[in-house]
């Protein structure tokens, strides 16, 4: 297998305003920034140990906004910030036109019969037949045909144009009254911790036009050709005919056929087996064939929720190991890094890399020597680099860690979280039961509740998708299951929350 690109993230990362900087172990608190964005004035400091470490460049560029010189100050903070375009959804509209009309053709036989006469109410020809006969005859009888063509396609919606833009760069380094900051990257942190960020700029929807194709079709007569034998005479009479009546047992059969032409795309996800797990793609692989043979080894159970997309669910067996990311190098990480833990395991960078070599996907992040842990900036095509504000966090059981994730040990049947901006919304979701095996159309009830990242039991979401159906106050949802049997998963999403675990659906 080529080399993996992997992007590990090492640490609970701070937010400050919307930005960011990593908090390992040690002393110092965590802050997270959930729910609103509340204006901050440059005056003011926020309070929350979920929001801003208050060391010295933070102090000092808090402190230097309210002296005489905090317009140009101001300036220095706000030229780090670019707006941010956000795309709304396409409209879709469909337009149907008809196509050039089809063939259809019906083909009868008549049984033999004796037939002492023959009239017809419209003919060229006049003919009366007296005679035993073997009768074939082909008809092809006007065939009036309605059809319906019903077309079911599914566009996806255009998201957020570019997502937010990154930082303005057009500085090298921070200003002197900010030289208490020893980079660029924490005199941004400490700006936005004083209320500054980006401004949202909103774009004309886009769109998209579907044309369907109705058919219609056409109709074809043709005569009935009949064959005599036995008799004084043989004689083969061709006939324009518009009414058949006949003095004998002959069948006359007027056919008048309504066609109606479905076209629906069904997907259907086989029964999945023991140790199943998923990629971005939709594969299905088994997390418990990782392909990790080091010791210990342990599973543990992993979802990693992109920007877009949910890029691994499912068991992982993982353990202590080597990691390697491009812009971090080679490093031990087994959950002993910076004394977090007496015992080598399993862990919540190890458990990241393990997914990444079944799945395939590329993993990138720094490393820091003073925590011995990785700092995560890219899974799968989510970016925090390319991203402006947004990063990634790590939760253990829907509580984010106290530390990197090299030094968060993984005990089996504990859960690990990765999201992707997940210092900017409100809740975690999850959705109950995890799984359903039901009859084709049988209705069954989803509960939906939200985490805030500081452990403890969820609350019911109300306003959350899931499967079409919006839920109630209480977080409830109707599920109806598809009327064609096999293995289904849902997830609940809301606009302000990271989208919920699957709920495997088996109908039967």
């Amino acid at each position: 297998m080529s080399s993996v690109y992997f992007a590990l993230f090492a640490s609970l990362p701070l937010v400050l305003g919307g930005a960011h900087v990593p908090l390992l172990s040690g002393s110092g608190s965590i802050s997270i920034s959930i729910g609103s964005n509340s204006a901050t004035t440059a005056a003011s400091y926020p309070t929350s140990n979920k929001q801003c470490v208050r060391d010295s460049c933070a102090r000092q560029v808090v402190d230097g906004l309210k002296q005489y010189q905090a317009p140009a100050r101001s300036s220095d903070c706000a030229a780090l910030f670019k707006p941010v375009t956000v795309t709304p959804s396409a409209v879709t509209k469909t337009v149907t036109r008809l196509a050039t009309p089809a063939t259809t053709t019906l083909t009868s036989s008549v049984s033999t019969a004796t037939i002492i006469s023959s009239t017809t109410t419209t003919t060229t020809t006049d003919q009366t037949i007296t005679s035993t006969a073997v009768v074939v005859s082909t008809d092809l009888t006007t065939v009036i045909t309605t059809t319906a063509v019903t077309t079911t396609a599914t566009t996806s919606a255009a998201g957020a144009a570019g997502g937010p833009s990154k930082r303005g760069e057009t500085q090298t380094k921070p200003p002197q009254w900010a030289c208490d900051c020893s980079d660029l990257a924490r005199f941004s942190s400490a700006c936005a911790c004083a209320g500054f960020q980006p401004r949202t700029v909103t774009a004309s929807a886009p769109t998209v036009i579907l044309t369907v194709d109705a058919v219609t079709p056409t109709s074809t007569i043709y005569a009935v050709g009949q064959t005599t034998v036995g008799a004084t005479a043989t004689s083969t009479v061709h006939t324009d005919v518009t009414n058949i009546v006949t003095s004998t047992s002959t069948t006359q059969t007027t056919t008048s056929t309504t066609t109606t032409e479905t076209s629906t795309t069904t997907t259907t996800i086989q029964a999945a087996p023991t140790g199943a797990a998923y990629c971005a793609s939709g594969r299905l692989v088994d997390g418990t064939r990782s392909g990790y043979n080091g010791a210990p080894a342990s599973i543990g159970n992993l979802r990693i929720e992109g920007r877009d997309s949910t890029v691994y669910e499912g068991p992982i067996l993982s353990g202590p190991r080597n990691v390697t990311t491009p812009s971090g190098g080679t490093h031990l990480c087994d959950a002993t890094n910076n004394n977090a833990n007496p015992n080598p395991s399993s862990n919540g960078i190890s458990i990241l890399v393990d997914a990444a070599n079944l799945c395939e996907f590329p993993l990138d992040g720094s490393y820091s020597n003073q925590f011995e842990d990785f700092f995560i900036t890219k899974i799968g095509d989510s970016d925090s680099n390319a991203s402006g504000n947004q990063f990634w966090g790590i939760l253990k059981d829907n509580a984010f860690t106290p530390a990197g994730g090299c030094e968060t040990a993984i005990a089996p049947g504990e859960t690990i979280l990765w999201a992707f901006n997940a210092f900017n919304v409100n809740f975690f979701l999850g959705a109950s039961p995890s799984s359903l095996t039901l009859s084709p159309g049988q209705a069954a009830t989803v509960s939906v509740v939200g985490y805030d990242g500081n452990g403890g039991s969820g609350t019911p979401i109300a306003g959350a998708s899931f499967n079409g159906q919006t839920s109630d106050a209480n977080g409830q949802v109707v599920f109806v299951a598809p009327t064609a049997p096999g293995t289904y998963r849902y997830k609940a999403t809301r606009s302000d929350s990271i989208r919920s675990n699957a709920v495997v659906v088996v109908v039967q």
